[in-house]
């Protein structure tokens, strides 16, 4: 019978952890990144997959593509030199993948 219980809870602690999770990477991400330097940066991601994603079938079904467009924020006592006059400045980074799986993580 404790076994019973023991698995019941199982179950029904997965089945609050899946609805949590996104099943697809589409669409905007947000992120602050800190180096051990002293850096923050701000972080903007936008990902296309799946049948939005008009240049991902080269890639693959489970091809993503995106762009992360990085911002200087704040730079620390240990930062290099130079890097305050960078405060403010962006970058933009292109990236592409490939999803492997799917469903809930484990």
């Amino acid at each position: 019978m404790r076994k019973q219980v023991v698995l019941a809870g199982l179950i029904l602690l997965g089945g609050l952890v899946c609805p949590a999770q996104t099943s697809s990477v589409t669409g905007e991400w947000r992120g602050i990144w800190t180096n051990p330097a002293g850096l923050v940066f701000t972080a903007s991601m936008t990902l296309e997959a799946g049948p939005s994603c008009k240049t991902c079938a080269v890639i693959s079904a489970g091809g993503i593509r995106g762009k992360i467009v990085w911002t200087l924020r704040k730079a620390g006592t240990n930062a290099p030199p130079g890097s305050a006059s960078e405060i403010g400045s962006t970058s933009t980074e292109l990236v592409k993948g490939e999803m492997k799986a799917t469903g809930c993580w484990r």
